[in-house]
């Protein structure tokens, strides 16, 4: 028996987690309209049914954004608080870290493959360039989709004219926030819809969608299962989502259909993606490397924006004492300014400053320290102040490895077995071995800071270890000592490695 699925209770937050990975224009004009709309509350004086009069709270209109009124604030007020907000993206340095240690140091051999892979969007898109798209939107969401297709015409009658053509495989990754609903029976996805345009205008009165949907079914006599590929067009209701319009999209006749290739077998040409699954759960789902790290900068925006409104609120300002009962002398005025100082009286001494108090707003920016930390280290990394360094004013900071490399090493598996089936997908469609391509992946994934490194590197020389290693491991040994030491790209680094290799090893390493 089939289940169907909706999504459209994670649009919302999975459009938050996006816009809180972009920073920038996308977190001030927020895609998602549950968490991106503010309500301003005021209050008002209400009589009871009983004849007393009680101050009641009310809504005084909604904003589109991700700062959080204050109880009772004016729209005025949470506007100038607002335009000084700065957003600080806690997300996107965390998620770069995990994909910058694993997708750039991916070893692939795509075999009779790599020409079929070479423009899976029709503009250019290469193979490792989908893989680190598809591992972008699994860290974010926890899940991501991957659908690959064959073209829809292709009048080669060989490979070599298919390649003369420029004939290849297509793919999309769908994030979750385009996730329509899934249909899935027995373990197995047989109905899989996404929609093209994932942010719905809830201010519309009503809004057209282009919805995909693949499906699988299997004919009760024969048992033999065949798959086609649709679109739909469908004008959404106002207040309406996509998943729940599903029995109104499906009765439309599809604008586009077609069926799919027979190799496939009646299964669907969608692979999904994980950062770290939850098997608890018959639908695709994922832990979501962004979801702590965005929260937390949703906080932190909010903490900033209350320091900067105070600022600009409580200028600091001059009291003056003078002899004067109707304010300011006239000359007095014109050399500290009119709006800058407050007279006082004559016996109060001599002009001193007047501004709001440091400690609350010394708390705050303790609390904004300790969240930026805490965001750092729900994902497995730390910061800690660099020492070795010359810092003019505040501290420096460095991200050090706490539980990274276990982290990451598990993200590392989940895209290496999707990369294992969305190749063998592609080999099928293409009427390949499944085994035709392969990959490898780093295994290692520590985050070492240079000065650490080269440290280290010296006291095994010091040691003496490095004069009972053999050829191979002095190299590696002075490889990782030049990589520190100096900033090289990966070319001048092999370059490098490759003289150490030539060069005698004993003498290099007396050298040394």
């Amino acid at each position: 028996m089939s289940h169907a699925h909706v999504f459209d209770l994670n649009r919302g937050y999975s459009l938050f987690l996006a816009d809180a990975y972009e920073g920038g224009e996308a977190w001030e004009r927020p895609s998602s309209a549950t968490l991106g709309t503010a309500t301003l509350y005021g209050y008002t004086v209400a009589t009871t049914d009983e004849g007393r009069q009680q101050a009641v709270e009310v809504s005084n209109g909604t904003v589109r954004t991700y700062l959080v009124p204050w109880p009772g604030e004016s729209k005025s007020n949470f506007t100038r608080r607002r335009s000084l907000a700065t957003y600080i993206n806690l997300a996107c340095p965390i998620v770069d870290a995990y994909l910058d240690a694993i997708t750039p140091n991916v070893t692939r051999a795509l075999g009779r493959l790599e020409p079929y892979l070479s423009n899976l969007d029709g503009d250019g898109q290469t193979w490792p360039e989908l893989v680190s798209d598809a591992a972008l939107a699994a860290a974010l969401d926890g899940v991501a989709a991957v659908v690959i297709d064959a073209p829809e015409r292709n009048d080669a009658t060989n490979r070599a004219e298919e390649q003369a053509a420029g004939i290849g495989l297509r793919a999309t990754v769908v994030p979750l926030a385009s996730w329509a609903w899934l249909r899935e029976d027995d373990g197995r996805v047989c109905e899989f819809a996404y929609a093209d345009q994932a942010t719905l205008d809830e201010t519309a009165i009503a809004q057209h969608v282009r919805v995909w949907v693949w499906r699988s079914e299997r004919d009760d006599a024969t048992g033999v299962l065949t798959a086609t590929w649709s679109v739909y067009e469908h004008t959404l209701a106002a207040g309406t989502e996509v998943g729940s319009a599903r029995t109104e999209i499906m009765a439309r006749h599809p604008a586009r259909t077609g069926p799919l290739p027979s190799a496939l077998g009646g299964r669907l040409p969608v692979v999904f993606v994980y950062h770290r699954r939850v098997r608890r759960s018959r639908v695709p789902r994922g832990q979501s490397l962004a979801a702590a790290p965005a929260a937390i900068g949703r906080q932190v925006y909010q903490l900033m924006s209350m320091i900067e409104d105070v600022q600009r609120r409580a200028p600091p300002f001059l009291s003056v004492p003078t002899a004067s009962k109707g304010g300011l002398e006239p000359e007095t005025a014109a050399k500290v300014g009119p709006d800058q100082a407050l007279p006082a009286p004559e016996s109060g001494g001599t002009p001193s400053w007047v501004t709001f108090p440091a400690e609350p707003l010394a708390d705050i920016r303790a609390h904004i320290a300790f969240l930026v930390g805490l965001a750092f280290r729900t994902a497995g990394l730390e910061l800690q102040a660099d020492t070795s360094a010359q810092v003019q004013s505040g501290e420096a900071l460095r991200v050090r490895s706490r539980d990274f490399e276990s982290r990451a090493a598990k993200f590392a598996q989940n895209l290496q077995s999707f990369e294992k089936r969305a190749l063998a997908l592609c080999a099928t469609l293409l009427g390949l071995p499944p085994e035709e391509a392969s990959t490898t992946y780093p295994q290692r994934f520590v985050q070492r800071d240079p000065a650490e490194a080269l440290a280290s590197v010296l006291l095994l020389f010091q040691s003496g270890l490095v004069e009972r290693m053999g050829p191979e491991g002095v190299v590696e040994v002075l490889r990782q000592g030049v990589n520190a030491a100096i900033t090289l790209d990966p070319a001048q680094l092999d370059a490098i490695t490759a003289e150490l290799r030539a060069a005698p090893i004993a003498t290099t390493a007396q050298g040394a």
